[in-house]
């Protein structure tokens, strides 16, 4: 492992709610399980009326853009307030359950994304 690659897993904790700024102005989110595990919605916006929940290695979440870590407890962008997170073990069983399910059409730009099953 090289000095970047030890970092980086230092960085994120399994359960951390990332994200990740887009080139086209928004937040693209998801949770972080290990380096080649982060959950998310297919992040192609083209393709997000048919999204499927999936999970991809941290680079190919970042797709060459810094990741970050969301703090919680926070306030949202939209005002209201956000709690604690659960604890990281109730985080990734509950992400788990749509990546096996694979619900149809759960993307909901406004009423379900990924930043509201992270929040």
């Amino acid at each position: 492992m090289t000095s970047t690659e030890a970092l980086a897993s230092r960085r994120f904790q399994p359960g951390d709610h990332v994200r990740v700024r887009r080139s086209v102005g928004y937040w693209h989110h998801g949770i972080y399980e290990t380096d080649d595990h982060v959950i998310q919605f297919d992040s192609r916006v083209l393709y997000k009326p048919r999204a499927t929940i999936e999970a991809v290695s941290q680079s190919r979440f970042g797709d060459g853009a810094p990741v970050e870590v969301v703090s919680h407890p926070r306030r949202s962008q939209f005002g209201p307030w956000l709690p604690a997170p659960d604890p990281s073990e109730t985080i990734i069983r509950r992400d788990e359950w749509p990546l096996a399910n694979h619900p149809v059409h759960l993307y909901d730009l406004v009423g379900w994304n990924y930043e509201h099953a992270a929040n």
